[in-house]
């Protein structure tokens, strides 16, 4: 500082008024007061001993004895530096992204822009799905495939949305089961439906498509009385140009209970209409009159037996 003399100002004994100097009073106290102005004050840097720079952020705690302490002082690596927008506002946050991405009591780590996982997801809890019908664990793109809640205790899957196989106190596949053997030989266990509205104007009514597939064997004809039959005493039913089928546990190939929901278990009458080398369809005859009114739904149970291919 300079040698010059100075004016010192009085020391004040009010609140300090426009035009007042702050000056140093002593190494503990900075003081205020009137008087012309001090020179050569000295620079910021001289008085933190900072080197150059002292208030930088970077360097604004190079001096002190014990830094430790001192960011505890000033707050700093606190909210108390922070913006109260820069903080989740009662859990506003995490609210959004429970809504978002129906996250409930989850911690997920590893999640990418988009919500998607990076790399393996790994969990300690339940992943809980809704509890509607339906596929729920289903691949991008394809979300009428997959795994689902069929019912309680039972999980079944999905193919373009409808089910074909159930998971429950039982396994059930829905639809075509397949069992390969050495050199692709299979079999095959299936069932093929039609549901027919009887002629009437014919005695016999043949189903539209083959419900008899290529080299298969017929286990079992079920039918069900949809709409109540009228016109007829009885019907009956075969695989086009071979016998009657007869009801399981009798001899008897007539079908006389027409009333809405009854049915029927068939089974083939003779050896040779068990095994069908080519595709077929079934023939229903009506005796003692021509129907009147009356639908059904006929199910086969069928195998089909493949060679192998080597």
């Amino acid at each position: 500082m300079s040698d010059s003399p100075r004016r010192v100002p009085t020391r004040p004994t009010g609140p300090p008024l426009d035009g007042d100097f702050i000056y140093i009073e002593d190494e503990h106290r900075l003081s205020y007061g009137a008087g012309e102005e001090l020179e050569d004050i000295p620079k910021m840097s001289e008085v933190t001993g900072g080197g150059g720079g002292g208030l930088l952020p970077a360097n604004n705690l190079s001096d002190v004895e014990d830094v430790t302490e001192s960011r505890t002082n000033l707050g700093l690596n606190t909210a108390a530096t922070q913006p109260a927008s820069a903080f989740d506002a009662a859990g506003a946050a995490d609210a959004a992204l429970t809504a978002a991405n129906a996250y409930t009591d989850q911690q997920i780590a590893g999640v990418e822009g988009g919500g998607l996982p990076a790399g393996d997801l790994h969990v300690t809890g339940k992943v809980i799905c809704p509890a509607v019908f339906g596929p729920h664990l289903v691949s991008e793109g394809d979300e009428d495939t997959g795994w689902g809640r069929r019912s309680n205790s039972v999980l079944s899957a999905y193919v373009d949305g409808q089910e074909v196989l159930r998971v429950g106190p039982s396994v059930r596949a829905i639809g075509q089961y397949d069992l390969t053997g050495p050199f692709n030989a299979d079999v095959s266990s299936g069932f093929s439906f039609e549901q027919l509205i009887l002629s009437t104007s014919n005695a016999t009514t043949e189903t539209a498509g083959n419900l008899i597939p290529l080299n298969c064997r017929i286990e079992a004809i079920m039918v069900r009385v949809l709409t109540a039959i009228s016109g007829p005493t009885s019907i009956d039913i075969k695989v086009s140009g071979g016998n009657d089928f007869v009801e399981i546990g009798t001899a008897d190939p007539t079908l006389s209970n027409f009333a809405a929901g009854s049915t029927y278990v068939l089974v083939p009458s003779a050896f040779a209409d068990q095994f069908n080398s080519t595709p077929k369809k079934l023939t229903i005859t009506a005796t003692g009159g021509t129907p009147t009114a009356g639908e059904i739904r006929l199910v086969v149970f069928h195998r089909r037996l493949t060679p192998s291919t080597a």
